[in-house]
């Protein structure tokens, strides 16, 4: 797949996403299904600032010593402000793939915080299974607390 196709692809699963962000229950942000799973709050701001901390990493902005601290600088406690930062990193971190060449897509590499070296194709693709993953979690987090979610709120 070329740069644009997987940009595009990434791009239309964060707008579905937005949708589910959009059905989490104020009072459910505490909510997890069992002790050793994330918060549906903390699960929403992972998948809010997802394409922005992994933007910067690919840019090299961020190492393992202030991955942390931006994701909890960015933290949000409620739907709203989610909602808004979602969208601003969304805007960012298009802007950051349209800048970039689809050879530099194809050759360049980067190294994540944890010391691996890969092609920003490479790390796009291992982006979008993260975001797939996580998107899935919030959607079965939904299903469990009874809001009204559709298998084809995931792809539609």
């Amino acid at each position: 797949m070329t740069k644009r196709e997987l940009v595009e692809y990434l791009d239309n699963r964060v707008r579905k996403c937005r949708y589910l962000l959009e059905k989490i229950p104020e009072d459910k942000w505490n909510w997890k299904p069992a002790d050793n799973l994330m918060m549906l709050g903390d699960l929403a701001n992972h998948l809010a600032t997802l394409l922005d901390v992994e933007s910067a990493i690919f840019e090299s902005r961020l190492t393992s010593e202030t991955y942390a601290a931006k994701v909890e600088a960015m933290r949000k406690d409620n739907r709203a402000d989610l909602l808004n930062m979602a969208r601003e990193c969304h805007i960012r971190a298009m802007k950051f793939y349209a800048a970039m060449s689809e050879e530099d897509f194809e050759t360049e590499a980067f190294t994540t915080p944890a010391g691996t070296t890969m092609s920003f194709k490479g790390g796009l693709l291992a982006e979008l299974e993260h975001f797939t993953h996580h998107r899935s979690q919030l959607w079965t987090y939904l299903c469990q607390l009874g809001v009204p979610v559709d298998p084809c709120d995931l792809w539609n």
